[in-house]
């Protein structure tokens, strides 16, 4: 009687336990091959992390345990650790060998205790002789029980028996646990199918990465490389993320796994950043969008700098919050472009949407601000696949219009270019068509001046009409050398001179052109300019007659003032020999000055080769020419060197067609030089650049017969000439004498020896005159022949 008695007490106690473990008791039937845990489970938070298992399987923590009200508990990013309690009961008739799968692989640290073999009848009793697997991703891969991705342990469970098993759980991640219990042969088909789905999603990610790597190799277009940048880290996050590259890549140096994440994590950020700014052009269409997104960039690449030294759980607190607003920002942006009328950022706004959603939706379960559910933790790698397909096919969008402008301006080029080439043949037909008829007027201009009293009335109008010929022809000749600048077809012609002599010849006439409008010229010589250097003399005091001319012209009252200053002398490369001259001067004038073949109107190549033969240093000179004129609006100072432009104003006559200061800058750009201006209105104007000349140190040597190719003289013609006076010579009208008079004055060497030559060409009573002549001029005697010229000029008047 008494063991019936003991028999129905203790089939009471029974009963009162199985009740109480009726909430949360996971029954194991028949038929079932898997069982969501998250509902089911029972936790305990230890916010300190001090307790230990014996204290929690015992009956002072019974009732302290809180059961789950979520299929997957999630509690963010916390410092506590989690005590998971699971109780089993196995009322299946077949199946005893059960896995438990945890499918949040970044869990630091996990602790799995299992009852022991035999005990597991007793564990409802809460007895604490249990087994304890520990592993989690700061331990080996060969921690795991099953090598999985996953964390898998594996329970042993005969038919009606009940068991208790216990996690612990501790990270720097996020604290999350979805698990499910599975049969065995559940298990291998659940592994079976992740494992195809995995493939299908990393092959499409890998198929993304080589077809747009491959145009990018091809295109050399870095926005097809930024999504290269952002598609590889989207992939390494995705491994290390489901674990897998603790299972093949770092599985003996778990510490990685963190690190790893983190550091593609941010890379991803950065990427998305360059690839906006290249994509959408930031830069020029939305400025300050543009600063913005380089703050975040400064924002991201200081984050991953910092990974070493700052805690994982606080990087990726704060970096979680930045990339939500961050996509936002991204998703305005692109909605701002959108109206601006660039269609490519359809595509590319598709894009942002689907990763931004992903995003945000992860973001916000990682810190527990929504629960867990199905498309936050599955829906991301659909969202990831479409924002590489749709981002692919904007970069191919961009491409097609690309291609499109690019024809577009090619035709447009092609037409422009046309277009100038009638310019430029309609130029130069007319410019020799009207020379023919100009020579002839101002022929027999010249010719009834010289039969006509210089007080008369006939004589005004016949001086007027040869001043207005020769502005034409000036006209002309600047039509013609703006044909030849705009066709490539100008070449300067390099040849030694007096820098010195030329620019006081030069200030010389800009003075008594300033005296008569009551200026101020100023200009003093610099004693440490080089006095013989190597350029193209004719072309140089062209452009500083078109920039003091201008500065006179428009100034009213005040100065001008003209500067050249030389770079100071540590600033001078010396030469030692003539192939580093001669490098020199291919390098300075950009292969304009054709030293190898010498042009038919520039020195000869005898003089070319004792130029060689000469010490020479580069100068650095700069040049200014300052005026107190009325000044230049400084949305007009780009106009000024415009062909055909001429600034407005009532002020001032303009004369020309507004060629001088496009001429002069084109020139300037042959030298390798660039004109550039600085103006105040109503105080005046700067004009400046920097010329680079060889400088010639030594004598230029006089007995190597200079010009024989084009005209010599012998020496007893030197004889003959030098003791002729000027009753010997036959005179020249006096605007011929004028025009090699001022020839003379500007140093003009080449001009001046045409000139000449054509003179004596025209008739061969100028033969002795022009003998005369050009024996100073091989001295380079450029003041005698001025002071020669003069006389005759005297005398012919």
């Amino acid at each position: 009687m008494s063991y019936i008695k003991f028999l129905f007490i203790f089939f009471i106690l029974t009963q009162n336990d199985c009740l109480a473990w009726s909430d949360s008791l996971v029954l194991l039937v028949k038929d079932k091959d898997q069982y969501k845990i998250g509902q089911m489970l029972e936790y305990i938070e230890d916010q300190e992390g001090n307790l230990t298992f014996d204290q929690i399987c015992s009956p002072d923590y019974n009732d302290q345990f809180i059961k789950s009200n979520r299929d997957t508990p999630n509690f963010g990013y916390t410092r506590s650790v989690y005590w998971v309690r699971i109780q089993l009961h196995n009322i299946s008739s077949q199946n005893t060998q059960w896995f438990l799968e945890l499918q949040f692989p970044n869990m630091n640290e996990i602790g799995f205790y299992r009852p022991k073999p035999y005990s597991a009848e007793y564990s409802y009793n809460f007895s604490c002789d249990y087994d304890v697997f520990r592993t989690g991703t700061h331990y080996p891969f060969s921690s795991r029980e099953v090598p999985y991705n996953h964390f898998v342990f594996k329970i042993s469970l005969l038919p009606g028996d009940q068991q208790i098993v216990y996690l612990r759980f501790q990270s720097k991640s996020s604290m999350t646990f979805p698990m499910t219990l599975w049969t065995r042969d559940g298990f291998m088909h659940q592994s079976q199918r992740q494992l195809f789905l995995s493939g299908l999603f990393y092959g499409g990610l890998l198929l993304l990465i080589v077809y747009n790597m491959f145009l990018w190799i091809t295109l050399r277009d870095y926005t097809y490389g930024y999504y290269v940048g952002i598609m590889f880290c989207i992939l390494m996050v995705q491994i290390v993320y489901e674990g897998l590259a603790a299972q093949y890549f770092w599985y003996k140096t778990p510490g990685l796994n963190n690190h790893a994440f983190i550091f593609f994590w941010l890379s991803i950020s950065i990427f998305m950043q360059m690839l906006t700014i290249s994509f959408l052009e930031t830069r020029t269409r939305t400025p300050r969008c543009h600063f913005i997104i380089i703050v975040f960039l400064a924002i991201w690449i200081t984050t991953i700098v910092l990974i070493p030294f700052v805690d994982y759980q606080q990087i990726m607190s704060f970096t979680l919050k930045i990339r939500i607003v961050n996509i936002l920002f991204f998703i305005w942006v692109n909605l701002l472009v959108w109206r601006q009328g660039y269609q490519p950022v359809r595509y590319f706004l598709t894009a942002w949407l689907f990763i931004g959603l992903s995003t945000i939706l992860v973001a916000m379960v990682r810190m527990n601000w929504i629960p867990s559910f199905t498309l936050a933790e599955h829906g991301y790698k659909t969202g990831i696949i479409m924002t590489g397909i749709f981002l692919s096919f904007a970069l191919a969008d961009r491409i097609h219009m690309l291609r499109i402008e690019k024809e577009e301006s090619q035709n447009e080029l092609l037409k422009a270019l046309r277009a100038d080439q009638a310019k430029s043949h309609f130029l130069s037909t007319m410019s020799h068509e009207l020379r023919t008829p100009l020579t002839a007027i101002l022929g027999y201009a010249q010719l009834l001046k010289q039969k006509t009293d210089s007080g008369s009335v006939e004589f005004t109008g016949l001086d007027t009409i040869e001043q207005s010929g020769s502005h034409l022809v000036k006209l002309v000749e600047e039509l013609l050398d703006l044909a030849r600048i705009e066709n490539r077809k100008l070449k300067l012609n390099a040849k030694p001179f007096s820098l010195t002599a030329s620019l006081n010849s030069l200030t010389n006439m800009i003075r008594l052109q300033a005296a008569q409008k009551n200026l101020i010229f100023e200009y003093k010589p610099n004693s440490e300019l080089p006095k013989m250097v190597v350029g193209d003399e004719t072309q140089l005091i062209r452009i500083l007659l078109n920039l003091l001319g201008n500065a006179v012209k428009f100034t009213n009252q005040g100065h001008v003032t003209f500067k050249v200053i030389p770079v100071m002398e540590n600033d001078s490369q010396e030469f030692d020999s003539a192939d580093e001259l001669n490098q020199l001067s291919n390098s300075i004038f950009n292969d304009v000055y054709d030293l190898e073949n010498k042009p038919s109107d520039s020195l000869s190549n005898d003089v070319y080769k004792n130029v060689y033969k000469m010490d020479a240093k580069r100068r650095h000179l700069h040049f200014s020419v300052e005026d107190s004129g009325c000044g230049i609006p400084e949305e007009q100072l780009e106009q000024i060197f415009t062909p055909f432009v001429q600034l407005e104003s009532n002020k001032y006559d303009s004369k020309g067609v507004g060629l001088g200061l496009t001429i002069s800058r084109e020139l300037l750009r042959l030298m390798g030089a660039d004109l550039k201006v600085k103006s105040i209105v109503g105080s005046g104007s700067t004009f400046e650049f920097t010329l680079v000349l060889p400088e010639i140190t030594s004598e230029l040597p006089i007995s190597q017969n200079y010009g024989n190719d084009k005209y010599s003289i012998d020496e007893t013609a030197k004889e003959k000439i030098g003791n002729k006076s000027i009753a010997d010579f036959v005179l020249p009208s006096s605007e011929t004498l004028r025009n090699l008079s001022h020839l003379a004055e500007i140093r003009a060497f080449t001009e001046l020896e045409r000139e000449l030559i054509c003179l004596k060409s025209q008739d061969k009573q100028y033969a002795n005159l022009v003998e005369h002549l050009l024996l100073l001029l091989e001295e380079f005697q450029f003041d005698k022949i001025g002071r020669e010229l003069n006389k005759f000029q005297t005398k012919s008047d």
